[in-house]
């Protein structure tokens, strides 16, 4: 279970299944510029947020329609994340396929419907809104991958389908120096690891790691060396 000091010791229901800290966390609080801020999301969609590294929190589970949100499966922060400011840029993904973005008054905005569960949501490593307000997400069922642009006109969702076939992913994440390299890499049910460059004439997910793992992969990262490293 998780609980909070900010609501006299109540307890939400769920034990925690993930957490996600802003770009500028600094558990000290003594470096200039930065924050304490982390959210986390429990088993049964609950979302809490802390600024002052976890002495209190608040829930975040309304819609700006004042109706709870759907159960949330996935969290996650964009680089312009400002926990001084108006503290937006933050999205989740729900078991109904909606995604939801944080607004300014602590309220959850849906801007877009997929046609199942989002598995996981990351943010583009050079996301900025409005001029590249891009995020991608995994659903639990095909077309399994997609693009979401949360351009200020109007939210847009992309399929990146391409030949990813039956092929069930189960995580996502992208090349650190996405701008220049738009490589997306993914985890999947004992199928390996996949990626795509967006860049490519006509592109296509092929499979990376010299089959490993050969077995079920939840998530994956890539190290900040990676542009540097090479493909290891």
């Amino acid at each position: 279970e998780v609980r909070s000091a900010a609501i006299g010791g109540q307890r939400d229901p769920g034990y925690p299944r993930g957490v996600q800290y802003s770009p500028h966390f600094d558990g000290t609080g003594t470096t200039p510029g930065s924050d304490q801020t982390y959210f986390w999301y429990s088993a049964e969609g609950q979302v809490r947020r802390t600024s002052d590294n976890g002495l209190t929190s608040e829930r975040l589970f309304e819609t700006t329609l004042g109706q709870p949100t759907d159960t949330i499966q996935c969290l996650t922060i964009a680089p312009t994340y400002n926990a001084n400011g108006t503290r937006t840029d933050v999205y989740a993904g729900a078991n109904s396929g909606t995604i939801y973005r944080l607004e300014s008054n602590d309220t959850w905005l849906k801007i877009g419907q997929c046609n199942s569960q989002i598995v996981d949501i990351k943010v583009s490593p050079n996301f900025n809104r409005p001029f590249n307000p891009r995020l991608f997400a995994i659903l639990s069922k095909a077309p399994y991958v997609v693009e979401l642009n949360d351009d200020t006109t109007g939210p847009s969702i992309n399929t990146l389908r391409f030949n990813l076939g039956k092929i069930t992913p189960t995580g996502i994440t992208l090349h650190p120096e996405f701008e220049t390299t738009p490589e997306i890499f993914l985890s999947t049910n004992a199928n390996g690891i996949f990626s795509i460059n967006l860049n490519a004439s006509a592109p296509q997910w092929e499979k990376v790691g010299n089959e490993f793992p050969p077995f079920e992969c939840q998530d994956l990262e890539i190290s900040m060396g990676y542009p540097k490293n090479g493909k290891n």
